[in-house]
């Protein structure tokens, strides 16, 4: 996750009134520009960007040969739980369904192996989620939406992929 996604989302939740500058080192992969605009250079972006994704919108920073910001539009609730993340403490109380589905993995002795979006269809992407059990060669998945999946990855410390062959 990136400071974009919680800067997107106060100021989806303020209507778009703020009106503070925003800065970013980071390139971008639009989901819905046209060809010529595919990579731009982040560091120019402002409000006005932000602004251009109506409704909540996870931003993921993809690292390859340079940096990209990936935005993905997700449900309110998605990125909620995304921004409650960076500030929970697993003391076993009340667990969020993402702390509870990692909690289920370790006590059955699996865990999460990485997550990865693995299609686009128009402008909607899927992801899959990838466990192991420790002492097993077999991997197995499951579809996911990928604010599912990137909110499982953060709970459980793994990473999150990008097939490049995927047009954005």
């Amino acid at each position: 996750m990136t400071t974009e996604t919680m800067k997107h989302y106060k100021m989806h939740m303020g209507g778009f009134q703020e009106e503070t500058r925003w800065h970013s080192s980071a390139h971008l992969i639009p989901s819905s520009f046209h060809p010529k605009d595919r990579i731009a250079d982040a560091s120019s972006l402002g409000t006005g960007f932000l602004r251009r994704f109506k409704n909540p919108t996870i931003f993921l920073k993809i690292s390859c040969d340079a940096e990209y910001v990936l935005p993905i539009i997700v449900g309110e609730h998605a990125v909620e739980k995304l921004i409650d993340s960076l500030h929970e403490e697993d003391t076993g109380d009340c667990p969020d369904e993402f702390l509870l589905l990692r909690n289920l993995l370790l006590k059955s002795g699996y865990e999460v192996k990485m997550v990865k979006i693995t299609e686009r269809v128009t402008s909607t992407y899927f992801a899959r989620i990838f466990f192991h059990k420790a002492g097993e060669k077999d991997i197995f998945s499951v579809d996911a939406r990928p604010s599912d999946a990137i909110n499982v990855a953060r709970r459980c410390k793994v990473l999150f992929l990008w097939d490049f062959e995927i047009q954005v």
